[in-house]
Order: C-alpha cells, then structure tokens, then sequence
C-alpha cells in the first residue's frame, strides 16, 4: 500500500459517523499466552467514549512510513485443499473472517490460536479485528 492509500483508510477513522464499522472482535491474551477474555459486537452498540478510544487505536496502527513501521504481511500460498478450520492459512482465513462478517466464532478463535501460536510477544496484548464497509472511490468520466 502507498502512503496515499493508507492515510486515505486512516482518515475514515476521524468520526464514528465515517468509519463504516459494523463489528468489532477481539481477544485479550495474557503473558503466559492464554485467553483471558473474548468479545464479538456491534460497533455501533458499545459506549460512545470506548468508539472514540477504538477510532484512536485504529489509527495509531495505521501511522508510520510503509516498509519500516507498516509491513506487508507475506502469506504462505500453498493450499493443502482442507476446509479444516485449523488448517485453514494466511490470505484464506482472513477472506473467510471477511466473507463471515466476523459472525463465526469458531473461525474467531482459529485465527485467535494462529494469532498466539505465531506472535512471538512478552506480556500482555489484545487482538482487534473489524468488520468495516469501505466503498473504493470510483472516477467518473
């Protein structure tokens, strides 16, 4: 993605209005990598001042210089043809959580799993993931 792209993305997270957030998942993991809590929502459901602290994180993931602080994610392509969620890799269980619309909470704690099993972190963290409506700006001729 070009800086263009991203800030184009960054700025939907200026105000609950223009985000297009429709769900919003997550996991708290603790620093002996265990779940400690999950939470799959509306977005549009939660508290007003919790949306502006989502927004706010949001962002921040989204600020710093493509290639140093933003890195492309490499995905491995080999496809073993299993529908098996816990062999399901990469690209495929991120189109499946997208084409899901985060509502399959199985396939929530598979990509949890993979998430713990592969991040490599002391301490404690929190996996977010949203289900947004973005429209891609079309040129009119």
């Amino acid at each position: 993605m070009t800086k263009k792209e991203i800030n184009e993305i960054k700025s939907l997270f200026d105000t609950i209005q223009d985000c297009g957030i429709l769900t919003l998942a997550g996991c708290y993991v603790d620093g002996e990598k265990k779940k400690v809590k999950t939470f799959n929502e509306m977005f549009y459901n939660i508290p007003e001042e919790e949306m502006y602290k989502y927004l706010e994180i949001f962002r921040k993931t989204l600020s710093g210089t493509p290639g140093k602080n933003l890195v492309d994610a490499s995905f491995v392509s080999k496809d073993d043809g299993s529908k098996d969620l816990g062999k399901e890799r990469g690209k495929g269980l991120l189109k499946l959580l997208r084409d899901t619309e985060l509502k399959d909470e199985a396939l929530l704690d598979s990509f949890y799993d993979k998430v713990i099993e592969n991040y490599n972190y002391v301490g404690n963290y929190l996996i977010l993931l949203i289900y947004q409506a973005y429209d891609v700006p079309g040129t009119t001729s």
